[in-house]
């Protein structure tokens, strides 16, 4: 049994302070939820506006996974100052395969607080994981060798092992630490061609993740595992001085109407 880990070279940002965030407002929904008494008068409006923003970093930078998010100033044209709801969804170090290299964060504002004036700024933080594009490579081969041993990867930011599984449906590969740490996943043959995946699903929690890649067998092939090097976890501002979209309270309603 055999597991290579060498460190690759590629270019790599300091370790001093991380880059810069961007950040690129999309998708603007309103929603209007309004109850009225008898006497038309208002008893609740918890009506609000959303909108969607990508934050980014710039490449070789990695932003690898999102552990708080917080918007803690929105200026209006009128000059206000208002506060915000914010909740980060977006891809951890899984998404690297497809070269996504951001986080969507999802803004909602209550109505109330708005008035009657528009969003024309914005600024906030971002907690995450990130790394400076430095990956170190470990290759397993042959997978024979691995099927049902669990592996100890060294020399990692991170403790992480992995574990192989042959079933009928493909190959299990069963994680232990936090995957954040692993860029990319492929397979190779005997000869070293890659093998392309084909079908993927997976599931785990609470530090163990299952990955089953449909359809591959390779008793005499290897798997390669990227790992994210120098990673490390900050917190970054970002600010967003002239906002492109007009982010408007939703119209009033009245009694009686279904705009809402």
């Amino acid at each position: 049994m055999r597991a290579m880990l060498v460190l690759i070279v590629a270019i790599a940002l300091s370790a001093g302070e991380p880059p810069a965030l961007s950040a690129v407002p999309t998708n603007v929904q309103s929603s209007q939820q309004v109850s009225f008494g008898d006497d038309g008068a208002v008893l609740q409006d918890q009506s609000s506006v959303s909108f969607s923003l990508m934050l980014t970093m710039p490449s070789p930078a990695r932003l690898l996974s999102s552990r708080s998010v917080t918007i803690d100033h929105l200026a209006t044209e009128i000059g206000e100052v208002i506060g915000a709801m914010a909740h980060a969804r977006g891809n951890s170090a899984w998404g690297q395969d497809q070269g996504q290299n951001g986080l969507q964060v999802q803004v909602t504002l209550p109505a109330s607080a708005m008035g009657a004036a528009r969003i024309v700024a914005l600024r906030g933080t971002l907690t995450c994981a990130w790394s400076n594009g430095a990956v170190r490579r470990a290759t397993l081969a042959p997978l024979r060798d691995f099927h049902g041993k669990n592996t100890r990867i060294s020399g990692l930011d991170t403790a992480f092992s992995l574990r192989i599984r042959e079933q009928s449906d493909g190959l299990a590969c069963i994680f232990n630490g936090d995957e954040t740490v692993l860029a990319r996943l492929a397979f190779a043959d005997a000869t070293g061609a890659d093998v392309p995946i084909r079908g993927m699903s997976g599931q785990g929690g609470g530090g163990q993740q299952t990955r089953v890649y449909q359809n591959i067998s390779l008793p005499d092939g290897s798997v390669v595992l990227d790992f994210h090097h120098g990673m490390r976890t900050d917190t970054i501002p970002f600010t967003l001085a002239d906002m492109p979209l007009r982010i408007e309270p939703p119209k009033p309603v009245a009694p009686g109407t279904d705009d809402f």
